[in-house]
Parts: C-alpha cells; structure tokens; sequence
C-alpha cells in the first residue's frame, strides 16, 4: 500500500567472498513512502549497505582497531588523529580507504563506522578570521578538518570542545591541527599570529574544497540596474559594528538596512526600491575603520 517504514536487516556472514541478491516484488498498490522525491513511484530502494571492518592477512588485526580491543570506538579515532599529527607512528590498520597513506579520508571512514553514514555532506567550507578566532562556515555536515600553521614566537589556541575529537601538535614555529566532526561554527580561538599554509577538510566520503580567510569586502549588486530589487552580498573578515545604507544622489538617507554588530562571515540581503523612484543610488558599506560604496540605478 505504500506504507511500509524503512526497515533494517542484518546477516551473518563466514569469511571469503560473497555475492548478494537482494530481490522484490511489486504489490500493485501503487504509491511510495518517498513521494517528496520519487514522485510516489511504486518502487523500493536499498539505502545503505554496511559492510563491517575486515582483518588484514598475516594476523595483523582490523581495519580501523588501532588499540586492539576489537572494538570500533572513539579511542580509535584519537590514536588515527595522533598518527596524523606525528605523534604515533602509522599502521596499516590505519589505512581504511586503501590510498597508502593515512589522512582525514580515513577519519571519516572510521567515524561512518562507528557513528553510520551521513547524507546531509558539505561540497565546500570558508573559513573566517575574527583576530581572535577561527570560524568556518559550511553547507553540510564536515566530517573532519586539518591545518597546518606556521607562525612566528609563541602561537597559543584553544580548540573547539564540541567536536568528536580535537586535537594539536606545535613542533618547530609549526602548529597542525585536525578537528573531526566538528558540531559548531566556532574551531579555534588563539593568541599571537599565524598563516595557513596547508588545509584539508573532508564531509563523510570524500574531500571538499576549503576557501581560505577572505578580506572584508562588498559584492556586486545583482541586476545592477534593476526593478525594482536586487541582491548584493558582503563579507566580514571579523566581528565588526555595521552600518548599510542607501542614499540617494544628493546624499540624502533613503533607507538603513543594517547598523549593529555582525560576526564574520557571508551575508546576503535584498533591497527592494519598490517605493523609490527611478535615479541612481549608492550602497554604503561601513565595516569598523573600512568603507565600501557601490552605484544602483532604479530603472521603471
């Protein structure tokens, strides 16, 4: 009938390889419990298969047990996150992915094993620079994230405490770091001065492109003449006091659209003219000590 709830199934299996069939059989009630997504196509799907660590040849253990207990658990990940870090050495158990190397493709191999697959992933991650902290800002769940700072003298940071497992090293004016699933926006806070010179972040099955720390800065309004509203974007490199306004040609206020405090990050706002008469206008952005201004032409 169409009302049939996900249901989870599990079977043992002997060791050596295997091949399943899994099979169905139209009712001809017609309808699906996914309509939003199959147009309430009478069909059914297989959503996730699950295979289970395997062991290594030669008696070395599982894959992904890197203390032995043959359990799967978060004190795997810290001792995979310490071999990233230097401070453990490798092992091929740490190799999930099979790539020969040990990096945060094989975190968030381990974390899908422990905590089971995600579907809501980031394509992309831009990380911002307050002064004082280091915040990201992503369209999905982020599995895992590494970087490598270089720094000058005494660089001190204090890791976010809602993630998974956070964790650094400094060795020689080098500071590398890897935060795995981390809850929040916020991954460090620090004092002193630093550059990025290497990142890497990965969602729960493969790596995404990180945008590194952008100046505050003032997008082009788009359509740019319009009628009667456009859309213009703006970035805070850090926590500012904000004015945006528009005036008209004589310099007169039309209209103040934000004057308070904003975190760093990307913002997005429509201005609708739909009151104004046609002329040409300026967008004033004024970002702490920095101002950006910007033409609009009303055209009705």
């Amino acid at each position: 009938s169409g009302g049939s709830p996900w249901t989870q199934v599990s079977y043992g299996v002997s060791e050596g390889e295997h091949t399943f069939k899994w099979t169905y059989v139209k009712d001809g009630g017609g309808g699906s419990t996914d309509c939003d997504n199959t147009d309430c196509a009478d069909a059914a799907w297989i959503d996730d298969i699950v295979f289970p660590p395997a062991y290594i040849e030669g008696g070395e253990g599982m894959v992904g047990d890197l203390n032995g207990d043959e359990v799967l658990n978060v004190l795997d990940i810290i001792i995979m996150v310490n071999m990233i870090l230097g401070v453990e050495p490798e092992t091929a158990l740490a190799d999930l992915n099979g790539d020969g190397i040990v990096n945060v493709l094989d975190i968030i191999n381990l974390v899908n094993l422990i905590l089971g697959p995600r579907v809501d992933n980031a394509t992309s991650v831009q990380l911002f620079d307050t002064g004082n902290t280091v915040k990201m800002s992503a369209n999905g769940y982020v599995g895992a994230i590494k970087m490598v700072l270089a720094h000058n003298g005494n660089l001190q940071i204090d890791l976010t405490d809602n993630a998974l497992v956070a964790d650094a090293v400094n060795k020689r004016g080098t500071t590398t770091l890897v935060i795995v699933a981390p809850e929040t926006d916020h991954l460090f806070s620090y004092e002193g001065s630093f550059e990025i010179v290497e990142v890497e972040a990965a969602n729960s099955n493969s790596m995404i492109s990180v945008t590194l720390p952008f100046k505050t800065s003032l997008e082009s309004a788009y359509p740019n003449p319009f009628n009667p509203s456009t859309t213009f974007s703006y970035i805070l490199a850090e926590t500012e006091d904000i004015n945006l306004s528009v005036f008209n040609i004589t310099g007169q206020l039309v209209e103040s659209l934000v004057n308070n405090q904003q975190d760093a990050g990307s913002y997005t706002l429509i201005w609708d003219a739909s009151l104004q008469p046609s002329g040409i206008y300026f967008l004033r952005l004024q970002a702490g000590n920095e101002t950006f201004n910007q033409k609009l032409m009303v055209i009705k």
